[in-house]
């Protein structure tokens, strides 16, 4: 069931500090006992007694980045390991989820300002989702939903008309994307080889020569056409298809 209201409702911190009533607000939640959304989530499987949909603050780098770490555990994104936060060119919506341990979910957004200075596409003004995730134990409870909702409101009041997102191919990021009305664009390989110096595959793509004094490839890294699926299947140990995808908002 699809429930509406908000229960034990102690305070919203962007609405409260404009006067305004809380009743009204679908962008953050500071509930103590039950947690329900106005933006259509479920979830009244949220077991959490405290839970916040918030802008990202400073002091919560250190639980950003923790977040970031075991969110993508599970993924094909285990390795792809931050310890800095990342400076933004250009406007930035950094949403989090947190609870009473600090953050459990997170989605960076940057748009333009002028077309082309983000996105890939040619287009309206556009911004581009460059991370986003929610630890093991908050999925399937309206979270992620909820963090879109509330990026979403923001870039449509900064005028932004659509939004690009990359990913891997990890089924459940997929599904979510495509039920949040994301359309698939186009793909690419993220393509990992490793071997000996005599392993005849490694021979094919690197001039071993010019290496100088090495002892073998513990992983070479490479992006290559979608079109060489089958061919780098055969011989790569990773193999991932990189896809975009577009929502207008």
């Amino acid at each position: 069931m699809h429930t509406r209201i908000l229960l034990k409702v102690f305070g919203c911190f962007h609405k409260i500090e404009r006067g305004d009533n809380h009743e009204k607000c679908g962008y953050c939640f500071f509930i103590h006992g039950t947690w329900r959304s106005y933006s259509n989530v479920t979830s009244n499987k949220l077991r959490r007694s405290y839970m916040k949909i918030r802008d990202y603050r400073e002091e919560d780098q250190a639980s950003w980045l923790r977040c970031r770490v075991l969110s993508f555990m599970d993924s094909s994104y285990f390795d792809d390991v931050q310890r800095d936060r990342e400076k933004y060119d250009n406007p930035v919506i950094q949403i989090v989820a947190v609870d009473h341990n600090g953050v459990v979910g997170f989605l960076d957004c940057e748009y333009e300002e002028k077309q082309g200075d983000v996105c890939y596409f040619k287009g309206d003004r556009g911004g581009v989702i460059w991370h986003m995730g929610l630890l093991p134990d908050y999925r399937g409870q309206g979270l992620a939903t909820a963090m879109w909702h509330a990026a979403k409101k923001r870039l449509k009041e900064n005028h932004v008309h659509r939004v690009e997102v990359w990913t891997q191919d990890d089924l459940e990021a997929t599904r979510w994307y495509l039920k949040q009305g994301f359309v698939f664009k186009e793909a690419y390989l993220n393509a990992y080889l490793k071997g000996s110096l005599g392993d005849p595959t490694l021979k094919k793509f690197l001039n071993l020569q010019d290496c100088g004094d090495i002892f073998g490839i513990r992983s070479l890294n490479f992006e290559a056409p979608i079109e060489r699926k089958e061919e780098l299947a055969d011989i790569c140990y990773r193999l991932h298809e990189v896809r975009v995808y577009e929502a207008e908002l």
